[in-house]
C-alpha cells in the first residue's frame, strides 16, 4: 500500500511541472493499492483549479475514480464531488463544499468571500 502526497498528484497533472516526468515513472511502477485520503483529494482539486483550471481538476477526479489502484479513505459524502463538478466558477473546493453543506442542510452562510456569497445566493434565493 502506498500513500501519495498532494505535491505528487499536482506534478502528475501539470505537464510543465519540474517533477512531471518523475510522476510518470512512479505511476508506471506502482502495482499496489494507493490510499488517497479525502483531505489530499480536496487539496489537489483546489491546487489544480488555481494553478491551471477546473477542467484539469476534473481530469484528476476522473482519473482517481477510474483507476482501481486507488483506495479512497475518509469519504463521508461522494455527493460533494458531484456538486463541485456542477460549479463552473473558479472557487476553491473547500469553499464550494461549505456552500454545498449550507444548501443541503438549509444553514445560513455567513462569509466575507464575495464568490462564495454569489454561489450561495444562486442556489438559495
Amino acid at each position: 500500500m502506498y500513500i501519495i502526497d498532494t505535491s505528487v498528484y499536482v506534478s502528475a497533472f501539470l505537464e510543465d511541472d519540474i517533477n512531471h516526468e518523475e510522476w510518470l515513472k512512479i505511476i508506471a511502477n506502482i502495482d499496489w493499492k494507493i490510499n488517497i485520503p479525502y483531505l489530499v483529494f480536496q487539496e489537489v482539486i483546489t491546487v489544480l483549479t488555481y494553478k491551471h483550471s477546473k477542467n484539469l481538476a476534473w481530469d484528476f477526479v476522473d482519473f482517481i475514480l477510474a483507476d482501481d489502484r486507488f483506495i479512497l479513505t475518509n469519504w463521508e459524502s461522494i455527493e460533494e464531488i458531484s456538486f463541485w463538478k456542477t460549479i463552473d466558477n473558479r472557487i476553491s473546493y473547500i469553499d464550494i463544499i461549505v456552500v454545498y453543506i449550507a444548501i443541503k442542510y438549509s444553514i445560513k452562510l455567513y462569509t466575507f468571500d464575495e464568490d462564495m456569497e454569489k454561489l450561495y445566493k444562486k442556489f438559495v434565493l
